[in-house]
């Protein structure tokens, strides 16, 4: 899987997402998920959103938000959130760390012989890789977040409605099969 293609499919797709005037106050994580999704049906024989972790037999309803994989192999799995910062709202960066952490904990239960992801998509009023972003609390989550696994970052102008919206990012985690995922 061609992380960095995934990642501009990705951007370009919230870019012009945004040339329709929406009327959400940030992108949506479903538009994420299914512009994830769009891109990997015809790469992986099995594409499923929200599929369940477990076996619903189980009695646990715990789910990812996309599992692909071709027969044979072992599956992908991956889990999207959304980050934001913006000088005029209440960003409540531990909330969002929190709900990071959460999907990042669901992936470490998965079979250590899958191939895990985890993406974060990001929208901001300046660019989050200046030297001054270094205060924004949310840049500073990202960094201490699993530091070590970080394996494609990227960064783009954006513009989202009459927001003060100017940026995006994209920051994707990986743990190839065979790597702990400690939290």
């Amino acid at each position: 899987m061609q992380v960095d293609k995934l990642i501009n499919t990705v951007i370009d797709d919230l870019k012009k997402v945004s040339e329709s005037e929406p009327n959400e106050r940030l992108p949506k994580e479903e538009q994420i998920r299914s512009c994830i999704f769009s891109a990997l049906k015809n790469k992986f024989d099995y594409v499923c959103c929200e599929r369940n972790y477990q076996s619903i037999e189980n009695g646990k309803n715990i789910e990812c938000d996309i599992w692909a994989a071709n027969s044979g192999e072992q599956p992908v799995w991956m889990e999207i959130k959304r980050c934001w910062h913006l000088s005029s709202w209440v960003n409540k960066p531990g909330e969002q760390l929190k709900s990071w952490e959460e999907d990042l904990n669901k992936l470490s239960t998965v079979d250590i012989n899958s191939k895990r992801y985890f993406f974060l998509v990001g929208v901001f009023d300046s660019e989050p890789n200046r030297n001054d972003s270094k205060k924004n609390k949310v840049i500073l989550n990202i960094q201490k977040t699993q530091s070590q696994k970080l394996c494609f970052e990227r960064y783009s102008s954006y513009f989202w409605r009459e927001s003060s919206i100017s940026n995006i990012a994209v920051w994707v985690w990986c743990w190839n099969s065979g790597e702990v995922i400690t939290i």
